[in-house]
């Protein structure tokens, strides 16, 4: 085993340069094998999203080829509901919405 004592000052500086570089590789070689983790991970998503975007285009046509196939569907006309009042059906009246402010008295903007 070698002595620090006999190498003295330059000694000591040589190995932590030893030191300090193998640090230095080691921290490269972790930096290389994180950005090829990434990049594999990245690739990996990729093909997930393909292979989603394609199963949503197939609904997605799916959902419009049956719209299309319904679409020429024949509409009802008043005649019919047979002879209900004067010429078939009659739609009732579309209700007024309410304002939550005509439900108060209408002397003030508060209602006071």
């Amino acid at each position: 085993m070698v002595s620090y004592a006999k190498l003295g000052s330059h000694g000591t500086a040589y190995v932590s340069v030893f030191f300090s570089a193998t640090v230095i590789v080691a921290c490269w070689v972790a930096t290389i094998q994180l950005f090829q983790t990434i990049n594999s991970f990245y690739d990996e998503v990729m093909e997930e999203i393909d292979l989603f975007k394609v199963l949503s285009n197939d609904a997605w046509n799916g959902m419009i080829d049956l719209r299309n196939k319904h679409a020429f569907r024949l509409k009802r006309n008043n005649m019919d509901y047979g002879d209900q009042g004067a010429g078939g059906y009659v739609r009732p009246p579309k209700a007024r919405p309410i304002c939550r402010w005509t439900a108060r008295s209408s002397r003030s903007f508060f209602g006071l």
